[in-house]
């Protein structure tokens, strides 16, 4: 038998759009964060340590901006499914009255 779930849509849409904005805001963000990182580099150029600070603060940057896209690919997921169970409960509404509708005709 398949589990009961009982889900609040409006509740799940607002958490999809919730992470979806923290998500804007992060990508907002992160091309500062490495700021310090290249000031670093260009300090030290010459030496392999600019390089290494560059290709570090590269990958770093990079894998954040995967993991951030990960959080809006959720929020974006969240929303959906909020938005199909409502759809769903719509149409179960609309055909638990259609019955009712002929039940009383009969």
């Amino acid at each position: 038998m398949a589990p009961n779930i009982h889900m609040k849509p409006d509740g799940v849409h607002q958490a999809g759009g919730q992470l979806k904005d923290l998500a804007a805001q992060a990508k907002g963000t992160l091309g500062r964060l490495f700021d310090s990182s290249e000031t670093a580099a260009n300090g030290c150029r010459g030496f392999t340590t600019a390089g290494a600070l560059t290709g570090c603060a590269q990958s770093w940057q990079q894998r954040t901006n995967q993991l951030v896209d990960e959080v809006a690919s959720a929020g974006q997921g969240l929303a959906a499914a909020a938005d199909k169970v409502t759809a769903a409960d719509g149409e179960a509404l609309r055909r638990l009255n259609a019955v009712l509708g002929e039940l009383r005709q009969a």
